[in-house]
């Protein structure tokens, strides 16, 4: 583990154009409380990341799940984000953010929140700021218009713990020592945005 004197972010995204992330699992940055698995940063010289795209990933119990502090494109779709501790926080965004997102799974658990957002009343100096939570999805959706379709709820994985993050599965899952049945199916089997793509999927899925 890293000192808390140490600022760490799973991955770091300053003066890029455009970042996609497919597939991607950041999990354990909480070393202090202001850590994320992924953050979006604008650089003292003003300069700032550009857009971000996020499919079919996983933010596992990080400090936030995503930290922005720019008003730049955030696209997230098909993807989990699980914190827990009453410091973390699952999007901590300005109320300004050009946010999409629908069909995540959210799991906030030990007093952690799902979203923070930050709202400048006056930018006269000194500047004036309030900072917005939400605890629950339904107040999320309320306030943001996002994540209509997402779900908050366990996600199903098989061991989360050992990092495996493989979907629980009745008909069978693979796992290192092959195809393995589980007691239960996880609810994100066919959750996801049915506009995604499943060409690649093997019968009869």
């Amino acid at each position: 583990a890293l000192p808390e004197t140490i600022v760490a972010h799973g991955i770091a995204l300053l003066g890029c154009t455009s970042t996609r992330l497919d597939r991607v699992i950041v999990a354990g940055i909480t070393n202090r409380n202001n850590s994320a698995g992924i953050r979006v940063q604008q650089s003292s010289g003003g300069g700032q990341a550009g857009r971000l795209e996020m499919y079919s990933s996983v933010l596992w119990s990080n400090t936030y799940g995503i930290w922005s502090d720019t008003s730049v494109p955030l696209a997230i779709s098909n993807s989990v984000i699980m914190v827990s501790g009453t410091d973390a926080i699952a999007w901590r965004l300005l109320d300004t953010s050009q946010l999409t997102a629908d069909y995540n799974t959210y799991r906030v658990e030990a007093g952690g929140r799902l979203a923070e957002l930050k709202r400048t009343i006056s930018t006269l100096n000194p500047s004036i700021a309030m900072n917005l939570y939400f605890s629950s999805l339904q107040a999320w959706q309320d306030r943001s218009g996002q994540d209509l379709n997402s779900l908050t709820q366990s996600p199903g994985f098989a061991d989360p713990g050992s990092l495996d993050f493989g979907l629980l599965s009745e008909a069978g899952r693979w796992s290192p020592s092959g195809l393995v049945s589980d007691l239960v199916t996880s609810v994100l089997i066919d959750a996801g945005n049915p506009s995604s793509g499943f060409s690649m999927e093997p019968s009869p899925n």
